[in-house]
């Protein structure tokens, strides 16, 4: 399978396989995919397989990632750590990671990770989880020493917590549990209170001086302090120095845990070193004289307990061979082997560390025995060297006999030398003075020679001289003749320039008074100019200054006019929206009185069927035969005219809805009524049968009877019934508001048209 087909998801259950080459070659193949491809991908889900499987293969490949890829598994811890059902298996992971120590562990801090830990320890109520991040925190806390100056008080108020959860949460939780759990608070109290005494102590003092944690602080938090010696840095050190940086920057990460450890009176947890392992032989005596009641150790409290426990966990291999177990005891069970398996991981930490420091240590006692043998060494050279210092001594005391030997032997030899030199300088001195003779005559000789040769020189210089003169005599005397020609011809030009400038001053003197008046009047033409120009120079400026006079006018005008268009605009929208309001009000009157009116004409014409049907039944029992018939022929005549004018009285322009006989005139156009619109409007004339009496058919009419009277159906009620009353009352309403509304619209129509006409004047 070629290296490109194959899918890195695909690879992860092989990391469990039993051949060790194969394994070798999957690490690799992963671990090479790792190093070229900086996503998160593959990480991702190497994290979640091993939160299905446990994988110690991918424990291994997620703690030797390089960067960017710390990153990528700080987030997915993260986002784990986020899920409940997850988070046990995720502590897990992360405590293995922290105690493989890779380099970037102590990016941590620049992380979410870290808060989210924190949280879980001071909300989070699963004891096993609890446990598991306890540890994880001590483990974690000598690799980020400088958190402490953003987190302390956090990790504070996570002890606080923890101390206290025995005496909150007694009879909820397991014994089991809180044994593992007070041995990882007692670490706890060991890592801080070695880390920051002054901080941790300040804040002891601080919580536990309230009377609700005074119980905590008896039962948990004081056998504690009985087992610890007493921190130098709280005689010597600050709040502020522990915090500091650079304390922690000489200290290795075993050296912390070991500085730690160095505080205990606990056998098992103290430091063996040279200072605390050897104690006084006084203070043994005293140790050994304590009563038997005096307070045990918490952490051999904790093995007691531990040893008395262990009796739990073999129920665990005996129900692996008896059979089934119920399921809370089961997963009591398995979360017991958890925390045993986690405190043992903790403590093969703590062991590789002093497995590291003893390491150091042992390196420290090989230089220190190195050098040892290097001393002795270098004494045996040393007392070596002495002897051969004896002996040259000797040797050099023989050498200096014989050195004086040989120098008075020298001393001889030397005056005898000087002797011959003083000799030998003697007779150069004699040969120095003859050859001095010799030159001052060889130098008086040439001198004579020189002056000879002077001589010579100065005889043929002469020579030469003469010659020379000849000649600038002879060029002399041919130049000069060539000059006078010259000077002859610039004679006559002389003479004829100056005739020419007696000629041009002349004419010069003639015309002088002609250029005066030229430069008179030139001048005079001059000054006109500038006054015209001086002059148009003031009107352009009146002119610029009236200018700016009308635009400042108009400037003000134009504000004034802004001013009054707002004005009318506001005044328009206020008309506007008045008639608007009067308008709405009208048609909502108008609407009311057509319900009304509406709702009465129905009334009415119920009201007349049912006389109408009243009056025939009555008639139709008391009159003969012919009555009948001329009766029912006359009311069906009426019927139809009737029935036709109502038919056309919707479209009367008041719409009253009445019925009116085709003869009669409407009231509305009598001169009373268009003058007042709310005078009562005489009622129509009714259409009614002529009345007959009931023996009598062919006798006179005589008087009206009411109940012998048949109504029309379009007849108008009388004017003194109630009907009557109530229709003439609808119709004044009606006409009056009509008025109103038409006065209004009059009114508010003259109110624009006046103040337009008032702007326009003003404008």
């Amino acid at each position: 399978m070629s290296r490109e087909q194959l899918n890195m998801g695909d690879l992860l259950p092989l990391l469990e396989t039993s051949d060790l080459r194969q394994l070798d070659e999957i690490k690799g193949l992963i671990n090479e995919h790792l190093n070229t491809d900086r996503g998160s991908v593959l990480l991702n889900g190497l994290v979640d397989y091993f939160l299905e499987t446990n994988s110690a293969q991918a424990v291994h490949i997620l703690s030797s990632v390089r960067e960017p890829h710390d990153k990528h598994l700080f987030d997915k811890i993260n986002e784990c750590m986020a899920k409940a059902p997850c988070r046990l298996p995720t502590l897990t992971l992360l405590g293995h990671v922290v105690r493989k120590q890779p380099s970037w562990i102590h990016k941590i801090t620049r992380y979410p990770l870290l808060l989210s830990l924190l949280k879980c320890l001071k909300t989070d109520t699963d004891v096993v989880v609890l446990i598991t991040g306890v540890l994880v925190l001590i483990t974690l806390l000598p690799m980020i020493p400088q958190a402490g100056k953003q987190h302390l008080y956090e990790f504070f108020d996570i002890f606080g917590r923890l101390a206290s959860w025995n005496l909150r949460n007694l009879g909820h939780v397991p014994e089991v549990y809180l044994i593992h759990l007070h041995a990882s608070v007692y670490s706890l109290f060991h890592r801080l209170y070695g880390m920051y005494p002054c901080n941790f102590v300040s804040y002891l003092r601080s919580h536990y001086s309230m009377k609700e944690n005074m119980d905590t602080f008896e039962e948990v938090v004081k056998p504690m302090l009985e087992h610890v010696r007493i921190h130098p840095e709280l005689v010597t050190g600050t709040k502020d120095h522990e915090l500091d940086p650079s304390r922690w920057k000489k200290f290795e990460i075993h050296d912390i845990v070991i500085e730690c450890a160095k505080v205990s009176l606990d056998p098992k947890e103290a430091s063996c070193e040279e200072g605390y392992a050897s104690m006084p032989e006084h203070f043994c005596a005293h140790l050994q004289q304590r009563p038997a009641d005096c307070t045990a150790s918490p952490y051999g409290d904790f093995h007691s307990s531990c040893g008395n426990a262990l009796i739990l966990y073999v129920v665990i291999f005996n129900f692996s061979c008896t059979g089934s177990v119920p399921l809370d005891e089961l997963h009591t069970l398995r979360s017991q082997l958890l925390l045993l398996h986690n405190q043992l991981l903790y403590e093969r930490y703590k062991r590789e560390q002093h497995a590291v420091r003893n390491r150091r240590l042992l390196r420290r006692i090989i230089n220190a025995t190195t050098l040892e043998e290097q001393n002795n060494a270098m004494k045996d050279q040393l007392n070596l060297q002495s002897v051969d210092i004896m002996s040259l001594r000797e040797s050099l005391q023989v050498e200096q006999q014989r050195y004086r030997q040989l120098w008075d032997d020298r001393e001889t030899v030397v005056t005898r030398l000087h002797s011959q030199i003083r000799q030998l300088q003697q007779a150069r001195d004699d040969y120095y003075t003859k050859n001095q003779e010799l030159e001052s005559k060889l130098q008086e000789c040439q001198k004579r020679i020189g002056e000879m040769e002077a001589e010579l020189q100065k005889a043929n210089n002469k020579v030469c001289h003469t010659g020379h003169l000849l000649n600038q005599l002879t060029a002399k005397l041919s130049s000069s003749e060539s000059i006078q020609q010259q000077l002859s011809f610039l004679n006559k030009q002389l003479l004829l320039l100056g005739e020419a400038h007696k000629l041009c001053v002349q004419e010069l003197h003639q015309a002088g008074p002609d250029t005066s008046k030229e430069v008179q009047m030139l001048q005079t033409s001059w000054g006109k100019e500038t006054e015209r120009l001086k002059q148009n120079l003031l009107l352009q400026s009146q002119k610029l200054d009236a200018a700016q006079q009308r635009v400042a006018e108009l400037e003000t005008q134009l504000a004034k006019k802004e001013h009054l268009i707002a004005e009318q605009k506001k005044f328009l929208e206020d008309v506007k929206a008045q008639a608007k309001g009067e308008l709405q009000a009208s048609e909502s009157r108008y609407q009311a009185q057509r319900r009304v009116t509406l709702a009465l004409q129905t009334e009415l014409l119920q009201l007349y069927s049912r006389l109408e049907t009243e009056d025939s039944s009555a008639t139709a029992s008391a009159l003969p035969a012919e009555g009948c018939h001329s009766n029912i022929k006359t009311f069906e005549t009426k019927i139809p005219l009737s029935s036709s004018a109502y038919s056309k009285s919707p479209q009367s322009p008041r719409g009253n809805g009445s019925t009116l006989s085709p003869a009669q005139p409407m009231a509305s156009s009598s001169p009373a009524n268009s003058v007042n619109g709310n005078r009562d409007t005489p009622p129509p004339f009714l259409v009614e049968p002529p009345p007959h009496r009931p023996h009598s058919p062919l006798g006179p009419p005589g008087p009206l009877v009411p109940s012998d009277t048949p109504l029309t159906v379009g007849s108008y009620p009388c004017t003194k019934s109630f009907l009557g009353m109530r229709a003439r009352e609808l119709f004044r309403n009606k006409s009056e508001s009509q008025c109103d509304e038409d006065e209004s619209t009059s009114s508010s129509t003259a109110a624009i048209m006046d103040y337009n006409e008032s702007h326009q004047e003003h404008s």
